[in-house]
Parts: C-alpha cells; sequence; structure tokens
C-alpha cells in the first residue's frame, strides 16, 4: 500500500515541481518585493498633505516616556562604498568605481561604544560615520557582521555613552503599542507609533527563507534600517529591517531575542559560524502528505543533497521527504530556522518519509560554508 502511495506521490511531485517553479518565476517581483532597504540617495522634495485628526497622546503619556528614554540611544549610520561602474561592462573599458552613500540607523546596546544594525547596512562599506542623537559624529568600526541573520555590530571610540535596554521578544502580544525610532531618507529621530501586527512572521528575502519576524504597521521607511523597535516600557523588542514597498503598514523586524543569540558572537568572534544541513528543498502540503497516509499539514521533499554536506554524510537521498526535526513538524520556512536555531555539532533526529517507511535519522550539524542557504 505504500509502495503505492509512494509512486502517486512521485507523480504528485513532479506536478508540483512543475507548477512550484513556474510559480517561483511568475512570483520573482512579488518576493523580491521583501526587501532589505537600498542605498541612500538625496532627499526627496516634500509635498504638503491634507491634515488628518490625530489620536491625542499627552505629553505625560507612557508613549512619549518610552520614546525620552531610548531616543538618546538611537544612532544615525552613513555609509561610503565603491560600486562597478556599469559603463564599463556596456562599452568593455576599465573605469573607476562609483562611489555610492548608503543611510540606517542604529541603536547603542553598550555605553563603551557598541552599536547594533543591521549587515545589510554597513556592507561593503569603504567608511562608516556614526552621528550620535547630541550631533556629535564618529568613525565607526564594524567589529562583527552575520549576513544570515542581517545583524552587525559597530564600534565607535566613545565611552559613557546611552545604551538602550534590551527586552524581550518572547512574551509580546498582538495589539500592544511598537514605537519605531530611526532615520528615514535622512530625517534624523523620526518616531513612528503602531502596533505588533503579527509575530513569527515568515518571508521570503532576497537571499534566504527568513525570519521569524516581528511585522508592526509603525511606519518604517529606507533610513530606517537597523534601528530600534520599542516597547510602551521604552525596551528594545526588534531591530527594523525590512518592508513590502508597495504595501503600507507593514514592516518587519528581527525579534531582540534572536539578535541577543548572535551578538555575544559578533563581539567576540567577529563572525557568527552557522550550522547547515545540506540540501535543495521543496514544499510538501498536505493534500500530498494525504496520498501517503500521512497525518500532517506540510513538510519538506528533498530535491537535492549537497557532496559532503552533513544530509549526506548521514545518509539522507535526494526524494527523502523531511516530516519532523527532534519531533517538530517542518515546512520549507521553519525548517531553515530550526537548523540556525542549533549549534555547529549538535545532532538532531530527522525523520523522513522514503519508499512507504518512516526512518529517523540522526544528523551532525556542521558549520556552513560561504553562500550556501540550508
Amino acid at each position: 500500500m505504500y509502495g503505492q502511495r509512494g509512486n502517486k506521490l512521485k507523480e504528485i511531485l513532479m506536478k508540483s515541481i512543475f507548477f512550484f517553479v513556474a510559480a517561483c518565476l511568475g512570483g520573482i517581483l512579488v518576493l523580491g518585493a521583501i526587501w532589505a532597504f537600498p542605498a541612500f540617495r538625496p532627499p526627496v522634495k516634500v509635498t504638503p498633505s491634507t491634515a488628518v485628526a490625530a489620536m491625542d497622546i499627552s505629553v505625560d503619556s507612557p508613549i512619549v516616556e518610552a520614546v525620552k528614554k531610548v531616543m538618546p540611544s538611537v544612532v544615525q549610520i552613513n555609509t561610503l562604498m565603491y560600486v562597478k561602474n556599469p559603463i564599463s561592462d556596456f562599452f568593455g573599458i576599465p573605469m573607476k568605481p562609483i562611489p555610492e552613500e548608503g543611510l540606517g540607523s542604529g541603536v547603542i546596546i553598550r555605553s563603551d561604544g557598541l552599536i547594533l544594525t543591521n549587515n545589510h547596512v554597513i556592507a561593503n562599506a569603504t567608511k562608516v560615520k556614526v552621528t550620535l542623537s547630541d550631533g556629535r559624529k564618529f568613525d565607526g568600526e564594524v567589529i562583527g557582521a552575520d549576513p544570515v541573520t542581517d545583524l552587525a555590530v559597530v564600534k565607535v571610540n566613545a565611552t559613557g555613552l546611552p545604551a538602550a535596554e534590551l527586552g524581550s521578544s518572547s512574551n509580546l502580544q498582538l495589539g500592544e503599542w511598537a514605537i519605531a525610532i530611526g532615520n528615514p531618507y535622512g530625517f534624523s529621530g523620526t518616531v513612528t507609533l503602531g502596533i505588533v501586527s503579527a509575530l513569527d512572521r515568515r518571508v521570503q528575502t532576497s537571499a534566504y527563507s527568513a525570519g521569524p519576524f516581528i511585522q508592526t504597521d509603525a511606519a518604517i521607511n529606507p533610513g530606517n534600517s537597523g534601528g530600534p523597535l520599542v516597547d510602551i516600557n521604552g525596551k528594545v523588542i526588534g531591530i527594523n529591517t525590512a518592508i513590502i514597498p508597495y504595501a503600507q503598514g507593514i514592516g518587519f523586524a528581527i525579534p531582540i531575542d534572536t539578535a541577543k543569540n548572535i551578538l555575544n558572537q559578533l563581539i567576540t568572534n567577529h563572525e557568527v559560524v552557522h550550522p547547515y544541513l545540506g540540501i535543495d528543498m521543496l514544499p510538501v502540503d498536505q493534500y500530498q502528505l494525504s496520498q501517503m497516509g500521512i497525518k500532517q499539514n506540510a513538510a519538506v521533499y528533498v530535491a537535492k543533497v549537497l557532496p559532503g554536506s552533513p544530509a549526506e554524510h548521514a545518509g539522507i537521498l535526494p526524494g527523502d521527504i523531511i516530516l519532523k526535526i527532534d519531533n517538530k513538524e517542518v515546512d520549507i520556512y521553519t525548517l531553515p530556522n530550526i537548523i540556525l536555531s542549533h549549534n555547529v555539532g549538535d545532532v538532531i533526529k530527522v525523520t523522513i518519509f522514503r519508499s512507504g517507511k518512516i526512518l529517523t535519522i540522526p544528523v551532525t550539524l556542521e558549520p556552513r560554508p560561504a553562500n550556501m542557504k540550508y
């Protein structure tokens, strides 16, 4: 019976793969639209708009007090990088790289000058300038960066700085206040107010299936990247990171608990060594699983096992269907994050469906090579 289901599944999966690829091609514009902010451009002209009624927030409200508490810890980060001149490729003539400026935000996390921001704010920068809320300017040194989680730590040569209080993102509730502070389009010290719209949100970014994120409707714009998302008590609950540019009121922040797990490695080792499994994967849905007699909402189809990977060493094969890791059901979004939550050297138990049988395979996680996803 399982064998017949297995053959039927292969037929279903082959059709699914075709439609999945077609959907991916058709969805490139959508997937690419969830983005980390691009390099800074000159400030736009502001056109006055009709005033609308606003919520009355008194001068002594908790929101005002929260902003007063964290504002001194928010910094502006300006970067300079050199990018390839496109004319060089067009005419085949070597030309000097073009200087390009970038703008972002950051938050002071230690009084001796450590600043947390996004990796994409400082990536490939040859110069980093940090402006404090009191107007003082410092050269910044990138002491650690992690493209996988999009986090980085910048150091300035100063002491006695006002460090923000890092809260917790583990107990957030939908509907509670969320305050975003940063420098959108160069307008320093901008405060926007919203709520926590969703938790554990997973989205597809340009490079990775990323998350889980905090989703908020507090306005986030280019220049906000790396700035804090703050709760009603003035504690940092997230790092503002990405938006859907064609939508309004949909922004994403890295939970501060995720950042805490990365910070020590960035400060101590200047990089983060992530584990990986070593597969290319496709989604398996509830209907496909039901054809195998498996009651589960989703799973992961192993399209390819990468040579020399932990998956290969453990005996995982192309065509296997990963149902669970450490007895937790997985899909194409949760699997990468489960792997990221582990350390190199950890042994995980991978439950798979193969040739009509359910097997559990121990896999020892290894350091992820550069440019490797999962």
